[in-house]
C-alpha cells in the first residue's frame, strides 16, 4: 500500500546542526503535537526539525485501513521519510513513536535517538495492568477509546491521562478535539505481539547515544517503567516534573532545552556558543543536581523491582532482556558542567 506521509518542517535562519532532527508522534496523535513547541524551539536553535504523521494520523493518507496498520508499517513509514530527509537524522519519539524508533533501530543506526515517555521495552501489558490496579477508571477509558474512537473519550480522563494535575484546564481543552483512532493491530503488536528486539537493536546500536526523557507525573507508563527502558539500552535519563504529553504541558521548554543541550555533548556539531540563547541553568537543573532529579533509583545493572499484583492476579514477572552500560557523556562526569 502506497501512502503519503504528512512532514511539517522548520527550518532555521542559520543551521548550525549538520543533521536534521525528525519528531515522531505518539498513539492517537499526529505531527501537530510537536508544532506548536518542539519544531520552532529547535528551528530557533539551529536546528532543521520536522515532524512526521505515521499513515492514517494527522494529515497522512491511510486512514481508511489504519485498523489493519501494524508496527512493522509505521516502521515502513520512519523509514521513508528518513530517506525523504536524505538518509540520516536524529530520531525523536514520543510513547508509541519511541517503540517505532526501536523497531527502526533492529537493523537500521541513526546517529542518537531520544525516547520521551516511552512504551517500555517489554511493551504495555505490564503498564496497562498496574493502571487497572492503580485506576480503574482510567483503564477502562482508555479501553474504551481504543475500541470505540475518541468521540467516547472523557475530557476529565484525557487530562487525568496526558497531563499534571497543576496544568491549567485553559491550556488542555483546545487539544481535547484533537484526538484520533488508533491501529488495533499496533496496540496488540506493543502487547507482545510484535515488540522490537531487544537484542538485535543492542548488537545494531552498540555505544550509539541515547537520551530517555520520563515525567514524574506520567499516569500511563511509571518512573520505574521509563527508568528500566533506559537502563535496558543504556541511556542517559532525565526526568522533569509534567505529564506524559511533555511536548504540551506548561513547563515543555524543560525537555527541549535539555535535549538542545544533550545534542550538544555528543561532538555532531561544532555549535557556537554565542549562538545558544537556551537557559544554561535548566539542564543544570535537571542533570546536575542528583538530590533534585536522580538518573536511577537504583544501581543499572540491579535486578528490576517485581510489582506486587492485587489478589487475584498474578506476579509479573521479571525481565530476561540484557541491559547495555549507559554510555558516559561530558555532562555525565564529575567536575565538569554542561555546555
Amino acid at each position: 500500500m502506497t501512502v503519503t506521509l504528512e512532514l511539517i518542517s522548520h527550518q532555521p535562519e542559520r543551521q548550525i546542526f549538520p543533521l536534521p532532527l525528525l519528531f515522531i508522534h505518539g498513539a492517537n496523535a499526529g505531527a501537530w503535537v510537536w508544532e506548536e513547541h518542539f519544531l520552532p524551539f529547535f528551528a530557533r536553535h539551529g536546528y532543521s526539525a520536522h515532524a512526521m504523521s505515521l499513515r492514517g494520523h494527522g494529515k497522512s493518507s491511510g486512514a481508511a485501513a489504519l485498523r489493519w496498520a501494524s508496527l512493522a508499517d509505521y516502521k515502513a513509514d520512519l523509514t521513508q521519510t528518513i530517506q525523504q530527509l536524505g538518509g540520516a537524522a536524529v530520531l525523536i519519539g514520543h510513547s508509541m513513536g519511541a517503540t517505532v524508533i526501536l523497531k527502526y533501530l533492529q537493523k537500521q543506526r541513526v546517529p542518537a535517538a531520544v525516547l520521551m515517555a516511552p512504551v517500555p521495552v517489554e511493551g504495555v501489558l505490564e503498564s496497562s495492568l498496574l493502571l487497572a490496579w492503580r485506576d480503574p477508571g482510567l483503564f477502562w477509558y482508555m479501553s474504551l477509546v481504543q475500541a470505540v474512537g475518541p468521540a467516547a473519550g472523557s475530557y476529565a480522563a484525557m487530562r487525568r491521562a496526558l497531563f499534571a494535575d497543576s496544568t491549567p484546564d485553559s491550556l488542555i481543552r483546545p487539544y481535547f478535539n484533537h484526538g484520533q483512532a488508533e491501529s488495533p493491530r499496533v496496540v496488540m503488536d506493543m502487547m507482545g505481539l510484535d515488540l522490537p528486539r531487544v537484542d538485535r537493536i543492542l548488537t545494531t546500536c552498540a555505544a550509539m547515544p541515547f537520551l530517555v526523557c520520563g515525567a514524574e507525573q506520567d499516569a500511563l507508563f511509571p518512573r520505574r517503567l521509563v527508568q528500566e527502558t533506559a537502563q535496558t539500552l543504556g541511556a542517559t535519563t532525565r526526568f522533569f516534573p509534567m505529564g506524559h504529553a511533555m511536548m504540551l504541558e506548561p513547563n515543555w521548554e524543560d525537555a527541549a532545552a535539555c535535549i538542545h543541550q544533550w545534542l550538544q555533548t555528543l561532538g555532531l556539531s561544532p555549535m557556537a556558543a554565542d549562538n545558544d540563547e537556551t537557559d544554561g541553568n535548566v539542564l543544570a537543573k535537571h542533570v546536575e543536581n542528583p538530590q533534585t532529579v536522580p538518573e536511577y533509583d537504583s544501581p543499572p545493572d540491579a535486578a528490576p523491582v517485581v510489582p506486587e499484583v492485587p489478589s487475584g492476579g498474578k506476579k509479573i514477572g521479571k525481565r530476561k532482556n540484557k541491559r547495555r552500560k549507559p554510555t558516559p557523556i561530558a555532562s555525565d562526569r564529575a567536575g565538569e558542567q554542561p555546555t
